[in-house]
């Protein structure tokens, strides 16, 4: 059973539609023939069904109503009208109604409108709140993620606001993708939303070079993925800024150089004591000309003391501590220690540089 308003200013026309619901079973909880009375009604009783005239007196005509009812309400209209002209329709066809019947109608016509009329205002209302749901998460995530569709920016999470430089959305939604990125890394790009599109549900991850709203370039790796974006296939997209990674990196480098060329005994080991770095006179000193890959065994004398003393470290939080290790050339030597991390659970890396 649904519940069903009439707006109709032809009272023959109203008695005809109000047989009809009674007989199919519908509840009728109201006929009006205004459009302003339709809103007034629709706020008390909110119908799960409007039947409504195009051509209504007064300052609401039919199309104008059903706007209103749909932004203000939230309800399904179906137009009923024996105007079937060009403009009548196509002002129709674009203010999203439910359905569109030619009067005179009969009882099966309005039957079968006001089942589907319903269902796929229930369809599109379940859709649009997981919509909502997910505009909510990737609005929240943390991760910068862009919606795109046909090479325009549909959505943009905060997240993704500053990783191209702006606060305000404006100045990216609607925009053309390739706006914001190097055009060497738009062929790269567009050539795999392509592929994702037609072929897979995932984008192979690729570096593209984006461009801030100022036009400030920086490197980002890309995930995509296909989503539906309201009612339509759209692609998602997942950036990981790795510019400033490569720049640590970069300067991770130049400083292991300047270690490496110094003339103090300076040695870096990883979490299984594997040396990954080794000062120029350290490796002289211990291994003359030769080129080794050194374990901790060429360098330490005592490799179960030093363990023990690291692992004793470990289980105290420092920035850095003193230790007195006996080389491999019986040098016992002071060294500092510097953890990339020290926990209670494990160090990532320690360096160690000559007092």
């Amino acid at each position: 059973m649904r519940r069903i308003l009439i707006v109709e200013d032809d009272r023959f026309i109203t008695a005809i539609f109000t047989m009809f619901i009674k007989e199919l079973g519908h509840e009728l909880i109201g006929r009006c023939a205004s459009g302003i009375e339709a809103l007034e009604i629709s706020k008390k009783v909110k119908p799960d069904v409007v039947l409504m005239d195009i051509h209504l007196e007064g300052e609401l005509d039919g199309i104008q109503t059903s706007a209103r009812l749909q932004r203000e309400i939230g309800v399904p209209v179906i137009y009923v009208s024996s105007d079937t002209s060009t403009d009548v329709i196509e002002r129709a066809v674009v203010s999203n109604s439910y359905g569109f019947l030619v009067k005179p109608i009969n009882k099966q016509e309005l039957s079968i409108a006001v089942d589907l009329a319903y269902y796929k205002y229930k369809v599109d209302q379940e859709q649009k709140q997981r919509e909502q749901g997910y505009r909510e998460f990737i609005s929240d995530s943390p991760m910068p993620i862009i919606l795109i569709r046909d090479g325009r920016i549909l959505y943009i999470n905060n997240s993704a606001l500053d990783t191209l430089k702006t606060h305000y959305i404006e100045d990216v939604m609607g925009q053309g993708i390739k706006s914001f990125i190097g055009e060497e890394s738009y062929a790269v790009l567009k050539k795999g939303i392509e592929d994702l599109l037609n072929k897979g549900s995932r984008l192979t991850p690729q570096t593209v070079q984006f461009r801030t709203v100022h036009g400030d370039a920086f490197w980002c790796e890309i995930k995509g993925s296909k989503v539906m974006f309201n009612n339509q296939e759209t692609v998602q997209l997942l950036l990981n800024n790795i510019s400033l990674d490569n720049s640590c990196l970069k300067k991770e480098k130049a400083l292991d150089s300047v270690i490496a060329e110094g003339d103090k005994y300076v040695f870096r080991i990883d979490e299984k004591y594997k040396p990954t770095l080794l000062s120029y006179s350290l490796k002289s000193n211990l291994f003359g000309e030769r080129e080794v890959e050194a374990e901790i065994s060429d360098i330490i004398k005592d490799v179960d003391s030093f363990k023990e003393q690291i692992d004793k470290v470990q289980t105290e939080s420092c920035e850095s501590f003193d230790i007195k290790l006996m080389l491999k050339n019986d040098d016992c030597i002071s060294f500092t220690g510097f953890p990339k991390t020290c926990t209670v659970k494990k160090f990532q890396e320690i360096l160690f540089i000559q007092q």
